[in-house]
């Protein structure tokens, strides 16, 4: 393809695939026309230079990010990490973490009688089943139905585990 074939015209006319065709050469040379006519024909500064900003974006094509609206670049860059306070609540964690891109949406979860002390047993299954849906869930709230803390020592395994 060539620049002869596609110009002049609006800018929203050249797909991504017409200007992808296009060599180096041709690409910067429509830039410089897109911009000098622009800069002729626009009523400010900034026009010309953002016509030329997205035709670069067509030329570079979709992100990654748009691909997953919502979702945070950390979130889809996101890779499995070793932690040894969740590796020990869940078991194979490795091969139960799902990425965050293929996860379902979240959990609510209340947390009620966090206490190493009083309840020890129930405290760990509590906390094996918030590590458990950090492998799977996507997004997730955690409700405290305690009044009042008896013990900060579940509390502070959760700080980590966060």
């Amino acid at each position: 393809m060539k620049l002869n074939d596609i110009w002049p015209c609006p800018i929203g006319k050249p797909t991504h695939a017409t200007i992808r065709q296009l060599s180096e050469e041709d690409f910067y040379e429509l830039c410089r026309r897109v911009h000098r006519r622009a800069r002729k024909h626009s009523p400010n500064d900034r026009h010309p230079d953002e016509l030329v900003r997205r035709l670069m974006r067509r030329r570079q094509g979709p992100t990654v990010a748009s691909r997953y609206p919502g979702l945070s670049p950390a979130m889809i860059l996101a890779s499995h990490s070793e932690n040894e306070i969740l590796d020990a609540f869940v078991e194979n964690r490795r091969k139960k973490w799902i990425h965050p891109t293929k996860r379902g949406s979240g959990f609510e979860y209340t947390l009620k009688n966090l206490s190493f002390v009083d309840s020890p047993e129930d405290t760990l299954r509590q906390l094996r089943h918030v590590a458990l849906h950090e492998c799977i869930a996507r997004d997730g709230i955690l409700n405290f139905g305690d009044e009042q803390i008896q013990d900060i020592g579940p509390y502070v395994v959760l700080g980590l585990m966060w």
